[in-house]
């Protein structure tokens, strides 16, 4: 089987770990600038604040609340963070994420305490995905491969570029295994970046992503009758991630192409070469696996419903058969072309009788 180089190159810029010190606005908030993206951070401390309930003014505790608001792609825009949540519109350029940071053993009355920390875990999600930025070469190769070196280059990115401002929050390392729970991995072309994101990665093709590991955490409760149990809480962990490929697959489907159907078919090698330019000039990750029973002279292709009509049209091609009709968006089209069918047929009768009553 012959190899295809497909080399899949992004954007150059300084290296990632080249950062501009945050600056901090009158009101707190930090701003960090990087590539092609806005991050601003804010903490509001614990104080306390004074609520209405049942016509009564009642003082209640307010927990120490992080607030991280994203922009891409609009370096000059400034996210609005107010005093006691962020104002910042999720859509898809842009995020906000926030954490109440609850103290163990102290009741805030009136608000709804989450013990589990998914908030502080899915700032950090946030941060993976799309904040720290890496170099990377990859020859090509399969999932494995591949995760293997993000998983080396992100954890070094987050050591060498985790803000300061977040280092009471978050862990300063991080622990990311590769979960191999899938049927069929995807193999993937050489890519070579700088500078990019695991969220950037995922619009070329790869389709990396993070993870909290559920961690179960002791936790000692007081009962209404004054006594105590422990209880054990099953959360996201923010020091041990899992890296899953986004493109993986539960099922393929099969095809058999029969090179003694035709002399003067090119051999096997060649054959799978050519199915291997098809599918590689689809773009994207590759799913294609390629068996051949040489007593039979026939391939069997295990492949995505899109990658078995690529090589059906490559088969067609080299049989001199007429190359299959790909299902079209709309369903009428189908329809529009047997009644231009029967308009023509209609036409070339009525000209045929014409001609006969003349």
């Amino acid at each position: 089987m012959k190899v295809i180089a497909c080399i899949l190159v992004l954007g150059i810029a300084a290296p990632a770990a080249s950062q501009t010190a945050p600056s901090q606005a009158p009101d707190g908030v930090v701003t960090i600038r990087k590539k092609g993206s806005t991050w601003s951070f804010k903490v509001v401390p614990e104080g306390r604040k004074t609520i209405v309930v049942d016509g009564k003014e009642v003082e209640i505790d307010v927990p120490q609340t992080l607030h991280v608001a994203y922009a891409a792609d609009e370096p000059h825009a400034e996210p609005i963070i107010g005093s006691n949540h962020a104002t910042f519109t999720v859509t898809a350029e842009n995020e906000s994420r926030t954490a109440y940071l609850y103290r163990e053993g102290k009741r805030y009355q009136g608000l709804l305490i989450d013990p589990t920390g998914e908030e502080l875990n899915g700032i950090q999600k946030v941060l993976l995905e799309q904040f720290y930025q890496f170099d990377l070469d990859f020859p090509g190769g399969s999932w494995e491969e591949l995760a293997k070196l993000l998983r080396d280059r992100l954890a070094a990115a987050y050591e060498q570029q985790f803000p300061e401002f977040l280092k009471p929050f978050l862990p300063a390392k991080v622990d990311i295994e590769i979960s191999p729970d899938t049927a069929h991995h995807a193999r993937y072309p050489a890519i070579q970046a700088r500078s990019v994101t695991l969220a950037l990665l995922r619009r070329f093709g790869p389709g990396p992503l993070v993870d909290g590991k559920n961690d179960s955490v002791p936790r000692v409760v007081e009962k209404g009758d004054k006594g105590i149990e422990l209880v054990m809480d099953i959360r996201k962990s923010l020091s041990h991630h899992v890296l899953l490929d986004h493109n993986t697959l539960v099922e393929l489907e099969v095809a058999f192409y029969n090179l003694g159907s035709k002399a003067g078919l090119p051999g096997a090698d060649h054959v799978v070469a050519l199915f291997e330019l098809a599918w590689k000039a689809r773009g994207g990750p590759l799913f294609a696996k390629v068996k051949y029973h040489p007593e039979t002279k026939t391939l069997m292709v295990q492949g995505t419903s899109e990658e078995l009509a690529a090589g059906d049209k490559v088969f067609a091609t080299l049989t001199g058969n007429p190359a299959p009709v790909e299902p079209t968006a709309n369903p009428f089209e189908s329809i529009n072309q047997h009644l231009q069918k029967i308009a023509e047929l209609i036409k070339k009768q009525t000209e045929t009788k014409e001609a006969k009553d003349k």
